[in-house]
């Protein structure tokens, strides 16, 4: 540590109350670690590395008062402040919402995020997911379409049944009408799929076992059960 009176003891507790207090601490050029036989104390290495000279004579002698690095806040994003979404009508194989969105630069696992459901499937997968995003400062409004295929649905047919009904995907859009409506998803299991840039296929899929809501989104081949819902936009 330092050539002084100060002690290792001393200093290890000004480097606690440091801590506790979020006081960054540069390590001064000039500042020289002690040595013994010509090598540097090996235990006290990581400690040399955060303290200076100034700093721990400051707090010691409590002669200076240290100004905290201010933490930025972080900006929460409520679902309210860029979408809305409302039920115009339904029939037992189709729902039809009339949506507001505000477009942004959010990620699958933040529109994921906003549903509350619980989440099974690797960390990489929402990453994949064909989200139109962009940034747009005024509001888009459109009709969107969730429907029931009444059939067994393989990944690579999905697309046909929605571009059958003149229908756009919007992923975005169906993962925040469940996040809306999270009891839309109780009787109603909708999903989607698609190939990541490598040709796999994933889905996303959300639906409730017992008392749990929760959505799976998974890299695999899968079959769609003929009670499964899908979406797209008008």
């Amino acid at each position: 540590m330092r050539h002084n009176t100060k002690t290792v003891d001393d200093a290890m507790l000004a480097f606690d109350w440091l801590e506790r207090h979020d006081i960054a601490i540069v390590r001064p050029t000039d500042f020289q670690p002690v040595k013994f036989g010509g090598r540097m104390f090996g235990q006290f290495e990581a400690l040399e590395n955060k303290l200076t000279t100034a700093g721990v004579d400051q707090v010691l002698s409590d002669q200076a008062t240290l100004t905290p690095v201010a933490k930025p806040t972080p900006v929460v994003e409520t679902l309210a402040s860029f979408f809305s979404a409302m039920k115009v009508s339904k029939t037992d194989t189709e729902v039809l919402f009339q949506v507001r969105i505000k477009r942004g630069k959010r990620t699958g696992q933040q529109l994921l995020d906003l549903t509350g459901r619980r989440h099974y499937g690797p960390s990489d997968v929402p990453g994949t997911m064909p989200l139109i995003g962009g940034e747009s400062e005024g509001w888009e409004e459109f009709d969107f379409l969730m429907y029931k295929s009444g059939k067994q649905t393989p990944d690579s047919k999905v697309e046909g049944t929605r571009t059958s009904r003149e229908l756009t995907r919007d992923l975005e859009v169906q993962i925040l009408i469940n996040a809306t409506f999270p009891e839309f998803a109780d009787q109603r299991p909708n999903g989607d799929s698609w190939q990541d840039e490598n040709g796999n296929w994933c889905f996303a899929s959300f639906d409730r076992c017992d008392d749990v809501r929760d959505v799976r989104v998974l890299r695999s081949v899968s079959v769609w059960y003929d009670r499964s819902w899908f979406g797209g936009r008008k």
